[in-house]
């Protein structure tokens, strides 16, 4: 019999959250963050029992008055989470989604993920898009960008350059500008403008006519795999923005001809033997998804919503999509 009890104990200390079942409905309607160990009613007033408590504590809590969301005297936010189904055989270019209620929604946080991030194990990833804004009293959430490497949305080309002897000398043209690690390189070709800043960090890829899409690290070589995020790309070559100018007598990276970089020693030479070893180097920027991205896309999509610990009423959310022509049910 003593056995039984402490296992039973053990059992509700381990426990993390609350599950509501609702007997008219009959369903499961909600989780809370709270755990407690007993409930009771007192004339259509509810009460519940902290799980550890002390001799200092409340021992009896009632429910559903003062602040929502609020138990044992700890504020906890509000989550709503959403499924957008509505033809699931036809793939969808999500583009915004709005909110109406009544509340102050500036610091609600929004989440948003389609059925294009969902692993085979069935785990989501859910892109953080940020906060809600209110544009002309309408709350808009952001959707975010598709975090993924996309060719056609994220890899811009620049230009090449080649070894000595075809166009342009790499070796004997490249600048040292002077602290910082930064040079010039020299560039045949259109050389645009991606705009960067402090926060959109763009990286420099290349490619040879024998070799996939790369990135140099510290003087080493890495391929670019199917799936890899902007994340994941740690590079050594970045273009430089404009606290890296400072000092020097270049206002932007982009010059005539050229590119103002900021690359490590070490990378320096790998790159400098790439070149040489091949007729051609391709060169490629790779802008911030979160910047420049490709939309969100997918047969459905989900949304979490995260609501600070204040009352708010949430009447609708409205997701706007634009179908495309791939659909599973034609």
């Amino acid at each position: 019999m003593l056995r039984v009890r402490k296992k039973r104990l053990t059992n509700l200390l381990v426990m993390k959250k609350t599950i509501g079942f609702s007997n008219k409905n009959n369903m499961w309607t909600s989780k809370y963050d709270y755990v407690a160990s007993n409930y009771s009613t007192i004339d259509k007033k509810f009460f519940s029992s902290n799980k550890l408590t002390t001799s200092d504590s409340t021992i009896a809590w009632r429910h559903n008055e003062g602040l929502p969301n609020t138990f044992y005297d700890t504020a906890y936010p509000s989550t709503v989470a959403v499924s957008f189904a509505n033809n699931p055989s036809e793939n969808k270019i999500y583009k915004s989604m709005s909110l109406e209620g009544s509340g102050n929604f500036a610091n609600v946080v929004n989440a948003f993920t389609t059925s294009e991030f969902i692993s085979p194990s069935g785990s989501r990833e859910y892109i953080n898009a940020g906060l809600v804004k209110n544009y002309g009293g309408i709350n808009y959430a952001h959707l975010g960008r598709d975090p993924r490497i996309r060719p056609t949305a994220d890899l811009k080309y620049m230009g090449f350059f080649g070894p000595i002897g075809f166009g342009v000398g790499f070796l004997l043209d490249l600048l040292v500008l002077g602290t910082d690690n930064l040079y010039m390189f020299p560039i045949q070709g259109p050389v645009v403008g991606v705009g960067q800043s402090e926060s959109n960090i763009t990286k420099i890829l290349f490619k040879t006519e024998s070799s996939n899409v790369f990135y140099v690290r510290e003087g080493s070589v890495n391929s670019i795999a199917v799936g890899d995020k902007y994340s994941d790309i740690s590079t050594s070559i970045a273009i430089a923005n404009e606290r890296d100018l400072e000092g020097t007598d270049f206002e932007t990276a982009y010059q005539p001809k050229s590119l103002i970089v900021k690359i490590d020693s070490a990378s320096v030479g790998t790159l400098g033997q790439l070149i040489q070893n091949s007729d051609i180097v391709s060169v490629f920027s790779l802008c911030d998804p979160k910047h420049c991205g490709d939309t969100m896309r997918g047969q459905y999509a989900e949304a979490h919503f995260t609501f600070p610990a204040q009352p708010f009423e949430l009447y609708s959310l409205n997701l706007n999509y634009e179908p495309t022509s791939l659909d599973h049910s034609k």
